[in-house]
């Protein structure tokens, strides 16, 4: 399961925690307990008790959930929405999935979206009950204020600009790294670093999107599937575009002729992809949609990963998050992990590659009577690895949600580029097949439930979160290496998959205790790696750890070359959370964020810290709006042009803002 970091388990992740506690109270054929009896609640203040979770957290969020199964919204999604989000249907996300959403998301769909016939004859406030009672979240009563547009006339966007990097890798290797005259800043530059300027995403909680910056323009993503273009010198609106969903990944964009010269001028076209699977081409300049795309049909197909474009294809990383989803209305598990190759000019699909090459087939009923299928999961949560020279695809994959686990969860593969017909694939973690609800259900609970995860046995969870990337070693041979979400790092022989090395980042023998969730960066024979402790993979807080903070592998060997611990670098008497996005720099300089909302720049070649910042505050944004940063993670960092651009706030440490550093006297 993926995002479930939290350092101190806040209101959203114990929310979280007592949703999944009501649904193992459940009775097969109930969304929810019809009350919140004595015993109900008495079993979900010893849940949280054993979550490690202090008494007045846990009583905030107990009479947070009283107040939402007492709302109108309850009755309302009963009579109006049950019969069909209730029924393991595929024409309908199941109601877990619509517990996962944020209030916003649901209202917009019972407003304007598809869901607007089913609530014809709704008030605007009883849609709002709906999206409060679903989401067990209150939805901001009070508008936002309108973003501070551009008076530029609609001649902002120079075509003769390329961009700072081309998705999230930055280059074709993965590598993450800038050159220095495109960062446009130095080592000496970094204790000058100030605020210019804070932008606030409204109705959201989480901000991780990487911007991508060409020339002047900005453009990032956001949790409530806006889709932003933005001056990268000042942070006013160019144009937004509203997706479907929310938007993880970094974009990519292609000019009209491919391979002009950075003096043409060729249109160009943005590419990225949303929480219900879809992948979108926009004008660049305007944000009129091109084309979109629905990668795959099954309900809980997402695209969370960075579409990665190489000449006229764009090729597309799928997963399926119905491992989330598993529950007592939920037959889990049939989403497949999908890569799919696109002609970026139509949007045409050219190919499609299933990580399980088989849909997944009833292998029984569990102990409330559910069909049970499998194999199911090995999705692909990250960006992709494209290696011209070889016509060969890289990616990972996650673990199975569902027995049988099978021989694709947990691996790295390689694909043909032109036809997506698999060359090898090599897998590193056996029998990792893991759910939601099987998790829970393998919890001592008082009174006991019955047995009805359908695993026979729960796997760690410890797969592939973060993509490949492609190094040269010191022996003049190619070496493609891949982190796993336990720590685990391995070097494999891009030609046939085979491991030259494997190294886990910590040698504390717990697996959770070394996080490496969303990806990691290469300067010069130097693997930058984060790690993040946790007490477990699942619905469990990010705990302190002394371990936790950045490493430094030899990419030739694997050997460890330094590490740099957050606890050296932590204010006295606060604890310190580790590191959890994935490094991005210019040569001798890395930056990385930190659940508690630190952002630190490290020296490669020492692991020394040269600068920090706090963004664990609140901002006023530049339209006036309050705006909050919290955590630090996914692939929230970029550096151009002379500023440092990062996104805060992530599930435990929620936040909405986009930050734009820079030095005084520098445009």
């Amino acid at each position: 399961m993926r995002g479930k970091l939290n350092p101190d388990m806040s209101c959203l992740s114990i929310r979280i925690l007592l949703m999944i506690c009501l649904l193992a109270c459940a009775v097969a054929q109930s969304a929810r307990p019809q009350e919140l009896d004595a015993d109900t609640i008495t079993a979900l203040q010893k849940s949280c008790a054993r979550a490690g979770q202090n008494r007045s957290r846990c009583e905030h969020g107990i009479n947070d959930f009283k107040y939402f199964e007492n709302s109108p919204g309850k009755g309302i999604f009963q009579s109006r929405c049950a019969a069909c989000h209730t029924a393991n249907s595929s024409a309908a996300p199941a109601l877990s999935m619509l517990q996962f959403m944020s209030p916003a998301a649901i209202h917009q769909a019972v407003t304007h979206g598809a869901m607007r016939g089913q609530a014809a004859g709704l008030s605007d406030e009883e849609r709002r009950q709906v999206a409060e009672y679903l989401t067990h979240t209150r939805l901001n009563a009070a508008p936002s204020r309108p973003p501070l547009m551009c008076k530029d006339g609609g001649g902002w966007f120079d075509s003769r600009k390329r961009p700072i990097g081309n998705g999230w890798g930055i280059d074709a290797e993965n590598t993450r790294l800038i050159s220095e005259q495109q960062a446009g800043i130095s080592i000496r530059d970094l204790r000058q670093m100030k605020l210019r300027w804070a932008f606030a995403f409204p109705d959201a909680e989480r901000a991780s999107a990487q911007p991508l910056v060409v020339g002047s323009g900005l453009f990032v993503g956001s949790r409530d599937g806006s889709f932003y273009a933005l001056d990268a010198r000042t942070g006013c609106v160019h144009w937004r575009f509203k997706a479907e969903a929310e938007i993880r990944g970094a974009a990519a964009i292609r000019y009209m002729t491919a391979d002009a010269e950075a003096g043409s001028s060729a249109a160009a076209t943005i590419f990225f992809g949303d929480g219900t699977g879809h992948v979108y081409a926009l004008d660049a300049r305007s944000g009129k949609q091109i084309w979109t795309v629905k990668a795959d049909e099954h309900p809980a197909a997402r695209v969370f990963g960075t579409p990665v474009l190489s000449g006229d294809r764009l090729y597309v990383p799928v997963t399926a998050v119905d491992e989330i989803f598993a529950g007592p209305n939920y037959a889990c598990c049939t989403g497949r992990g999908v890569i799919l190759a696109l002609n970026a000019v139509t949007g045409k699909i050219l190919w499609k590659q299933y990580t399980i090459p088989s849909p997944a087939v009833q292998r029984g009923t569990d102990a409330m009577g559910k069909p049970r299928f499998g194999p199911s999961g090995a999705g692909v949560w990250s960006t992709l690895l494209v290696d011209q020279g070889r016509g060969a695809l890289y990616f990972t994959t996650g673990n199975n949600a569902s027995d049988p686990a099978d021989e694709n969860s947990d691996a790295i593969f390689a694909l043909d580029l032109q036809t997506g017909a698999v060359r090898w694939r090599t897998q590193t973690q056996v029998g990792d097949a893991w759910n939601a609800w099987a998790a829970f259900c393998r919890l001592k609970t008082d009174p006991p439930q019955p047995d009805c995860s359908g695993l026979k046995k729960t796997g760690a969870d410890i797969d592939f979160t973060a993509p490949p990337i492609l190094v040269h070693a010191k022996d003049g041979k190619d070496l493609l290496i891949a982190g796993r979400k336990d720590g685990t790092v391995f070097g494999v022989d891009p030609g046939n998959g085979q491991i030259r090395w494997t190294t886990r980042i910590t040698q504390n023998p717990d697996p959770y205790s070394a996080g490496l969730y969303f990806g990691m960066m290469v300067d010069g024979g130097r693997l930058l790696a984060p790690s993040i402790g946790a007490n477990a993979p699942h619905f469990a807080g990010v705990v302190p750890s002394p371990d936790d903070g950045l490493y430094a592998l030899d990419v030739s060997t694997g050997d460890r070359l330094w590490s740099a611990r957050v606890s050296s670098d932590c204010p006295k008497r606060t604890p310190c959370v580790g590191v959890a996005s994935a490094p991005i720099g210019f040569p001798g300089v890395a930056f990385a964020g930190s659940m508690d909302g630190y952002l630190r720049a490290y020296d490669t070649r020492t692991g020394a810290v040269l600068w920090h910042f706090n963004a664990a505050r609140k901002f006023i944004a530049i339209n006036g709006e309050r705006a909050k940063g919290g955590g630090i993670a996914g692939s929230a960092i970029m550096i151009a042009n002379g500023r440092i651009y990062v996104t805060s706030g992530y599930i435990g440490a929620p936040g909405n803002v986009l930050l734009a550093f820079g030095v005084d006297g520098r445009h």
